[in-house]
């Protein structure tokens, strides 16, 4: 259905008539891009002082006087409320988008109408008199999201594709993949090098952190009425937190982790309370780490003993508060009393747990690993190769204020492929590593109750884990079967839910700031963005080798201490 619009010769002044004449030649400029995007119908203009406009579904515009109404294609419509506002309705519709940019089809539409719409626009706003303006900005803001939302789109569907299909096909197939993902590759290690990118997965990391925090304060009224409750809930609050580390991991990076153990000892996995004894070698085995317990559904409920640094660290150490972790200061004497009542409140916990335990005290570097050794020397232990002296004091306390609860404790010995040393900034630019985990399960009642028998225990553990390295260094594998357990698909869609909520309000500001013109908000905008990086970086520096540690046999630094 058509409808025409019309003004009189006496309706129009002698300036608006020209301000037609401008109209018109403006209309005819932009006619060529819309008819190839098929962004805007054909619109006349009639020889006389009388304005004409054709409105059929689709059309680009139709003018009042001053008022201008602009609409879009059907699948991005723009309604202006009498403000000029968007309604939340729009919101809605940025966000779903950004889900259906999913599919290859829509990632494509949406990259193609977002840069089509959004040049013919920019024709518009660079070339139209002022009443045109205030109506296209609205339009501009929506092609610069399409664009964006089918960017993401596009990158989601590579992965995924490459993931699912050349994953599986690369077993079966000894010849070089095809030359379309070999492309697909290259793509997506070029997105992934991208600071913007990287900015805004660290954007939605940082934000959502600070949402499920407030949300964990307000569960603390639950504590008093019902406890288990409580738990259960922040178990799927802090799962939300850190399965986005999680998807970096896995999804991101696509990083591999390959088990070396029996099938009996899998079929455990996540169905009882265990303490996990982990070499502290790298900076993100504490990641490959989390990356076993979400396979296995215990990612939320994990513990960890914490230094007491970490409750000083936004987003990790708050978690941590709320999911009732373990901090001590390292230093026996004054980490008592916390290390027993924390063990023991732990006892009824709700779901299964898998407490996380570096008996090292600290990450190993050469010259904490020499100290090491000088201590060894002088209590008479046998020296390691690999691994510092463990320390026994927070193994057997968490073992006898467990008893009854933990029913195992498993020795997982990590290692990387070709010798490679991971970073957590070579996962957040997407470099992928090959990390094997050598699994032994050892059941409580092996273990001696009699605490230093179990420090003996524990002293002979990491001598044959010093002789599983050894055999690493020299074959390149650990012994045993193996076992690829599949990731889950969780962790991505988490991450997706998050980015969908948090993004797409951050474009239209960061968009509404630059059209604006304002200097002083575009650099407190840039400014922001500069705090942000800044701020990333520094949660990133928490996990840096060279800037963790302990004072370790340096009884220099303890006296300081």
């Amino acid at each position: 259905m058509t409808g025409i619009a019309t003004y009189a010769d006496g309706d129009l002044t002698d300036g608006q008539s020209d301000h037609s004449a401008r109209i018109a030649e403006t209309l005819a400029q932009v006619q060529t891009i819309a008819n190839v995007a098929a962004f805007v119908p054909a619109v006349a203009i009639n020889s006389r002082t009388q304005a004409t406009c054709c409105i059929r579904p689709g059309d680009l515009s139709c003018f009042k006087k001053q008022e201008t109404i602009l609409t879009s294609p059907p699948a991005t419509a723009q309604v202006l409320l009498p403000s000029g506002r968007r309604p939340l309705a729009f919101f809605l519709t940025d966000s779903l988008c950004l889900l259906c940019s999913a599919v290859p089809c829509c990632a494509t539409t949406s990259v193609t109408c977002g840069f089509c719409g959004s040049y013919a626009l920019f024709l518009l706003v660079s070339f139209s008199p002022d009443c045109f303006r205030i109506s296209t900005v609205n339009m501009l803001n929506q092609g610069a999201v399409m664009i964006f939302t089918g960017l993401c789109g596009a990158l989601v569907v590579l992965a995924v594709a490459y993931y699912a299909y050349w994953g599986r096909v690369k077993e079966d197939c000894k010849s070089s993949p095809p030359w379309s993902v070999w492309a697909a590759m290259g793509l997506l290690a070029y997105l992934k090098s991208q600071f913007i990118l990287q900015l805004l997965i660290g954007f939605v990391f940082v934000v959502s952190g600070l949402i499920i925090n407030f949300i964990q304060l307000c569960t603390c009224v639950l504590w008093p009425i019902n406890k288990q409750l409580y738990r259960r809930i922040n178990c799927r609050l802090s799962y939300s937190l850190w399965s986005q580390l999680v998807m970096l991991l896995e999804w991101w990076s696509g990083t591999e982790c390959t088990l070396f153990t029996d099938q009996a000892t899998v079929d455990k996995f996540g169905t009882e309370h265990v303490i996990i004894i982990l070499n502290h070698n790298f900076e993100i085995d504490f990641l490959c780490g989390w990356t076993m317990c979400e396979r296995y559904g215990v990612l939320g409920s994990s513990k960890v003993l914490a230094k007491h640094e970490l409750l000083k660290v936004p987003l990790i150490g708050w978690t941590w508060y709320f999911l009732e972790i373990v901090f001590c200061k390292r230093k026996w004497e004054e980490d008592r009393d916390t290390v027993f009542k924390g063990l023991n409140r732990l006892k009824d916990y709700p779901e299964f747990m898998w407490f996380l335990l570096y008996c090292e005290g600290t990450r190993f570097t050469e010259k904490k690993h020499q100290i090491s050794m000088q201590v060894a020397e002088s209590k008479g232990l046998p020296k390691l190769k690999y691994h510092l002296l463990p320390r026994t004091k927070g193994f057997t306390t968490t073992l006898q204020c467990l008893k009854g609860t933990v029913k195992a404790v498993y020795d997982v010995t990590l290692n990387f492929r070709d010798k490679k040393v991971p970073t957590l900034l070579g996962i957040v630019n997407g470099t992928k590593y090959m990390a094997d985990m050598s699994i032994r399960r050892f059941p409580v009642e092996d273990i001696p109750d009699d605490e230093k028998e179990c420090a003996n225990w524990l002293h002979k553990l990491y001598q044959e884990k010093d002789a599983l390295q050894e055999h690493y260094e020299k074959e390149g594998s650990f012994p045993g079967p193996t076992i690829r357990s599949r990731r889950r698909l969780w962790s991505l869609v988490n991450f997706l839910f998050w980015a969908c909520l948090l993004l797409s309000p951050l474009i239209h500001l960061a968009w509404g700031i630059f059209i604006s013109g304002s200097p002083l908000l575009i650099l407190s905008f840039m400014l922001f963005l500069i705090v942000a990086s800044v701020a990333v970086r520094r949660l990133i520096g928490v996990t840096e080798v060279k800037k963790t540690g302990s004072s370790y046999g340096d009884q220099e630094a303890k006296k300081q201490n």
